[in-house]
């Protein structure tokens, strides 16, 4: 009986054991799936940033790859009006050489027109000669014989005499009109050069500028490496509309390339519900669900316009003088470039037709606006205008 006892003593703690055992095991399982649980959701995280790097990589390289075809254009460009500016050269030149040969035949004309002097005074010395000489001997003949034939003589010579007289001012005037015509001529082609060389030089300046300026902002362009960080969101990587062609809005488009989830969005949308007059991409950079240059990169590329970096080397110190400190604050815009033709000024909100009206009557230029952060613009603002109001 006692054995039976021990025995029954062995298999409680047997199965003691047993209990204590799978509880240990049953933990450990538990731990083992939250662990791997844990590392799946690290994964996830860290396939979802190579994504949007590798977008932002591919954004990248298509908008250097732009800018790369529009600077070649450009160069194009420059070539061709180089060429115009030789065959303008070479226009002047044959102008040269048409004035030269033009006033030798000036100067042709007029010894002409001395000749033609010379021998009007030759005759008409000659005619008054013989009118001279008829009167005296009209006045030795006027007793003896009839006067009349000599009287028609005289009227005769003084009639030639008359004739050749306008016939010379009528020569003279032809030369002196013909000497003006020719010099209005030459005058009118000398002009008529310069102002194309002028303009030929002008446009020339305006492309060389216009290609200093993009290779600033394609240099503001970085193309990471493989390892390298990208930024949110690029012009490239931005869908414009959903597969129904309807036009996506910012929170959808913010949604889509998953920088905010849709809770967050939904949390910008509701504050936004309240102050309608502030724009979504603002609230949710306050909030910190988006980066600024996430939301400008997003404007630029639904807008179509360039996203630039307000590094130094993009902005041309000369344009920021192109207007005052306090409308540059005021308008919450920079001009980072500037020729002639226009000036081209970065901007955190494009659709402010007001500060870009301001602007233009500032500078007196039209204005090509770009999209920068507004974190940007303030720091070159400061940069630029100096701290403070």
């Amino acid at each position: 009986m006692e054995r039976g006892v021990g025995m029954d003593r062995s298999r409680e703690d047997l199965f003691a054991r047993l209990e204590t055992a799978l509880a240990a095991w049953d933990r450990q399982v538990s731990e083992s799936y939250e662990a791997l649980c844990a590392r799946v959701s690290r994964v996830q995280e860290q396939m979802l940033l190579l994504r949007r790097e590798a977008q932002a990589r591919e954004a990248d390289r298509e908008a250097l790859q732009e800018a790369r075809a529009r600077l070649a254009a450009l160069q194009e460009e420059i070539v061709r009006r180089d060429a115009e500016m030789g065959a303008l050269q070479q226009r002047m030149a044959r102008l040269s050489e048409e004035n030269a040969s033009l006033l030798e035949r000036v100067r042709h004309i007029e010894s002409e027109r001395v000749h033609v002097e010379q021998v009007s005074d030759t005759v008409t010395g000659e005619l008054s000669g013989r009118i001279a000489q008829l009167e005296r001997d009209l006045a030795a003949a006027r007793e003896a014989a009839d006067l009349r034939p000599l009287q028609e003589s005289l009227h005769e010579m003084r009639n030639a005499l008359a004739a050749e007289r306008v016939r010379a001012d009528l020569l003279q005037e032809e030369l002196g009109e013909a000497k003006r015509a020719e010099a209005r001529a030459v005058s009118d082609q000398l002009a008529a050069a310069l102002r194309d060389r002028d303009e030929a030089h002008q446009q020339i300046v305006a492309l060389r500028a216009e290609i200093d300026m993009l290779r600033r902002m394609n240099a503001s362009l970085s193309v990471p490496g493989p390892q390298g960080a990208a930024a949110e969101s690029e012009p490239a990587a931005v869908p414009l509309s959903d597969p129904q062609g309807r036009k996506l809005r910012m929170g959808e488009v913010l949604v889509d390339l998953g920088v905010v989830t849709q809770e967050q969005l939904e949390d910008g949308l509701n504050e936004q519900a309240f102050m309608p007059q502030r724009r979504l991409g603002t609230i949710l950079v306050e909030k910190g669900y988006a980066s600024e240059e996430a939301v400008a990169r997003i404007v630029a590329r639904q807008l179509g316009l360039p996203f630039v970096r307000l590094t130094p080397d993009v902005v041309e110190p000369e344009a920021t003088r192109i207007i005052g400190g306090p409308l540059a604050r005021r308008r919450n815009c920079l001009p980072i470039g500037a020729s002639p033709e226009r000036v081209v000024l970065a901007m955190a909100n494009p659709l402010d037709l007001i500060a870009i009206d301001d602007v233009e009557l500032a500078s007196g230029r039209p204005v090509e606006p770009v999209v920068a952060a507004a974190g940007d613009i303030a720091a070159a603002l400061d940069r630029y205008y100096g701290g403070g109001l």
